[in-house]
């Protein structure tokens, strides 16, 4: 009888930590978010970023990413610009501050088949979390309690649509 009860009140915490956290996430493990960014060069050039993240996180703090897309560089006076392919993997892990902030830090990151952005371009066009080797945290803010939207809190960079 005792074990039984040392047992209970060491699995209850646990039990009620995950239904809490599944109430909190209201189940949404799945972030998808298009994303595109625009670049006016001093020269004249115009570049940009568009594509797609899928991030997949789980319960335990950890979640791994996708974007997909492309970078397009259009130099000055042209009307169609050099199309580079983007296809890039990452893990991350992730703890909830106070309110509804999330901060995040991506673990690990590679390119996948088909990339053939450079280092630097993706750093400079997808953002530093890309940067090989190095580590990067970010804060995201919880729209509604569940929905992760990352940049200024008055024009976010990216909002989960999923």
């Amino acid at each position: 009888m005792k074990k039984t009860i040392i047992l209970i009140l060491f699995i209850f915490p646990w039990v009620i930590g995950f239904f809490y956290l599944m109430v909190k996430t209201k189940g949404h493990q799945q972030c998808r978010s298009n994303m595109s960014v625009t670049y006016v060069m001093k020269n004249g050039d115009i570049n940009y970023s568009r594509g797609i993240y899928v991030l997949t996180t789980s319960l335990n703090g950890r979640g791994s990413g996708v974007y997909s897309g492309e970078i397009v560089k259009i130099p000055s006076g042209e009307k169609t610009g050099i199309t580079i392919p983007v296809h890039v993997s990452f893990t991350y892990l992730f703890r909830q501050l106070d309110g509804n902030v999330v901060e995040g830090a991506v673990s690990s990151f590679s390119k996948e088949l088909g990339n053939v952005a450079s280092d630097a371009d993706l750093v400079r066009y997808l953002g530093p979390a890309f940067r090989p080797g190095e580590e990067h945290r970010t804060r995201l803010i919880l729209l509604e309690g569940v929905r992760p939207a990352w940049g200024s809190t008055i024009y976010p960079d990216g909002i989960c649509t999923l």
